[in-house]
């Protein structure tokens, strides 16, 4: 996976997410994505998402709204599969901002990308030790789900949850909804053993 807009500055989204998905334990290759970097965390920095060699499934954005469009298509040319779009800036904010998400949500569908958000929290699936919220919560295994348009209480729910010994199979902040929305969210879940 990798996390576009990945930072090594404290406070900073790119920061959160990619030492939350390191400090979980995720098994799997993890690409940060910064051209002001060379290396973060003792993991080589890409300059671009096609920079990377290696398949990317699943990408995290972190950059500011207005550079989303070019970074999308970069995805879909490097034949990334989802991204979970972090950014806000986009329908939550005005006219401008809806008809940006508009224009991401057709890139992403012309490219083949899943998209959860933008302006979501991240997402948390303890059975891939994947841990990629803005919050240190880390909830064991477990077979309850939250969904949450509101990534503030999403995080609420998980951390009560961990505080109370409850097991969560998935989390997820849907944000915006630009493509994906709760009732996606729910038709997977019904199925997920």
């Amino acid at each position: 996976m990798a996390v576009i807009g990945a930072s090594s500055t404290f406070g900073k989204w790119g920061q959160f997410i990619l030492t939350n998905i390191m400090a979980g334990g995720f098994k799997g290759k993890i690409f940060p994505v910064n051209p002001k970097e060379k290396i973060m965390y003792g993991l080589p920095v890409y300059e671009h998402i096609t920079d990377v060699v290696e398949p990317v499934d699943l990408a995290f954005i972190t950059t500011p709204a207005k550079t989303v469009p070019g970074i999308l298509g970069a995805c879909g040319a490097k034949g990334v599969k989802g991204v979970v779009l972090i950014t806000s800036g986009f329908s939550e904010t005005d006219e401008a901002g809806k008809t940006l998400e508009n224009h991401i949500a057709d890139i992403c569908q012309k490219e083949n990308l899943t998209l959860v958000g933008p302006n979501t929290m991240g997402i948390i699936c303890p059975y891939a030790d994947l841990f990629a919220t803005g919050s240190h919560t880390r909830p064991r295994k477990g077979s309850v789900a939250f969904v949450s348009q509101s990534g503030n209480l999403g995080n609420q729910l998980i951390h009560w949850a961990e505080q109370q010994g409850i097991g969560v199979s998935l989390f997820v902040g849907s944000g915006n909804e630009a493509i994906l929305s709760c009732t996606d969210y729910l038709v997977y879940l019904e199925n997920d053993p």
